[in-house]
């Protein structure tokens, strides 16, 4: 089923496996993957463990800006993400929480607008002539 959202990286397995669109959520995912191999080498001056987890990084930053540059994309096209508003506020609770753990603003940010663009959408609110304006003043994800 096609959602309507361009594949911004058709090359690429890893942010776009199965034909899924890119996760930033699966992206941090493999970022933090990356993280704990490459201290694992460090710790055991293996240069393969080394190696492997800077790879999963650098793999995990690619599949969140191109989950990123999907987001914007699509929202300036369409203001919220054609999903239940359900599924978005579940979302976006699970990234607030993960951001705060993880410490990552970004993502802590992504989760609090998806939660607020869930309750307006729930509530029809969307597509009013205020609707650009950010829930925490901010201009971007």
């Amino acid at each position: 089923m096609s959602t309507g959202v361009p594949n911004i990286n058709p090359g690429s397995s890893s942010s776009n496996a199965g034909g899924k669109p890119p996760s930033q959520l699966k992206g941090h995912a493999k970022w933090v993957k990356g993280v704990a191999n490459e201290t694992i080498g460090n710790l055991t001056s293996s240069p393969s463990w080394q190696a492997s987890g800077a790879a999963d990084k650098a793999e995990g930053i690619g599949m969140m800006r191109a989950a990123k540059e999907r987001v914007d994309t699509y929202k300036q096209q369409n203001e919220y993400p054609r999903r239940g508003s359900g599924t978005l506020k579940a979302e976006g609770q699970t990234e607030g929480i993960l951001g705060r753990t993880l410490g990552c603003g970004g993502m802590e940010e992504r989760g609090t607008e998806k939660v607020t663009l869930a309750e307006r959408k729930r509530s029809g609110d969307l597509g009013k002539p205020d609707d650009r304006r950010g829930s925490s003043g901010s201009t971007g994800l």
